[in-house]
């Protein structure tokens, strides 16, 4: 659930123009007994060109003191992006560990119909 709505993967990861694209995903700090501070990103690129990129966003809080998951969550307007193939990345830096990740995936973003 994320603002009282609840999330669906989406399997064929495409989108239409005028979406938001919702993603959430957990940054596990398993030595942490308090939240490590990372800064995560999501960027858009077609071929090699970086067409879009989210502000950093910086995630102080949320440590599961069980699982020691730190949740992420981002909402992407579709409308930023030109209809069309993309790679999606989502980069996670952790400052203090020196450390960084990043996931990738290709999606398609459709025009609005009229």
């Amino acid at each position: 659930m994320w603002d009282n709505q609840k999330l669906v993967p989406s399997v064929t990861r495409v989108f239409k123009k005028g979406q938001d694209m919702y993603m959430y995903l957990e940054a596990y700090e398993p030595e942490s007994e308090t939240t490590k501070p990372i800064v995560a990103s999501v960027s858009f690129y077609r071929g090699k060109v970086k067409a879009f990129e989210t502000a950093p966003l910086k995630v102080t809080e949320g440590l599961n003191a069980t699982s020691k998951a730190l949740p992420v969550r981002f909402s992407v307007p579709m409308a930023k992006l030109q209809p069309g193939r993309y790679i999606c990345q989502v980069s996670v830096l952790d400052p203090a560990g020196q450390k960084f990740a990043f996931w990738r995936a290709p999606m398609v973003l459709l025009p609005l119909k009229n």
